[in-house]
């Protein structure tokens, strides 16, 4: 059995209920196991106080995982979402989905790819007519669309909002769902799925590979540390 401890932990970074996640594989197998929560009779958390008395929201959290010999086991505090998962999903979708104006935006300055997509307009039928109609007309009409840009990733440590973005642009690509097909119908949709996949691709928690947080770039040139803050705006604009 072996115990691990995390020291001096905000409380939001843990809240109640919550377990780390664990996948287990050998060693010609890892990379393929199934990611499964680590049980929460296993953890324990206490209050820690600071030099004045104040706890100020610090937890110790520890949990217990019993690990055979010779088995791999990967923790993350959220199920990954890795970059080739992403180039996957890409090519998946490419044909089917996304319009002609998609391409990669640019490429990181380890050679990664940053796509801009946007979403294909769905066919219409006597659904989707009824579904169009919960929509709000002041915001679009099918002549004239209005833009809506959805980016993720700009955090590589950030995978559950990845994993509700891709949620959301499944969605969207659903041509069977009449909602989805009128809101394609309704509003031009855009995304960059993942704006830091060097950050993403060598598990930082907030940078690139320049060591820049991207999320207080948007406004520098392109190369500056490494940032695509004007491409990714002159997307927004162009889009």
């Amino acid at each position: 059995m072996f115990k691990f401890v995390l020291d001096n932990m905000r409380q939001k970074t843990l809240p109640a209920g919550y377990a780390p996640w664990v996948r287990r594989c050998s060693d010609k197998e890892c990379g393929f196991g199934q990611w499964e929560r680590v049980p929460l009779s296993d953890t324990r958390r206490r209050q820690i106080k600071d030099l004045v008395g104040s706890t100020d929201g610090h937890t110790e959290f520890k949990f217990f995982l019993k690990i055979a010999s010779g088995e791999v086991v990967e923790i993350a505090h959220s199920v990954p979402y890795t970059y080739y998962m992403m180039e996957s999903w890409v090519k998946r979708h490419a044909l089917a989905h996304f319009a002609g104006n998609s391409r990669v935006l640019c490429n990181t300055i380890e050679g990664r790819n940053v796509h801009l997509l946007q979403l294909n307009a769905h066919s219409v039928d006597r659904k989707v007519i009824a579904a169009r109609q919960a929509i709000p007309r002041e915001v679009g009409t099918h002549q004239s669309r209005t833009k809506i840009f959805l980016s993720g990733r700009v955090h590589p440590s950030e995978t559950p909002g990845q994993w509700a973005l891709m949620g959301a642009l499944d969605w969207l690509n659903d041509a069977k769902d009449p909602r989805a097909v009128a809101l394609s119908q309704r509003y031009e949709i855009w995304t960059i799925p993942m704006l830091n996949p060097d950050g993403v691709a060598k598990g930082y928690f907030r940078c690139n590979s320049a060591g820049l947080d991207l999320n207080r770039c948007y406004g520098l040139g392109d190369g500056v540390g490494g940032g695509n803050g004007a491409k990714i705006e002159n997307a927004k604009k162009a889009a």
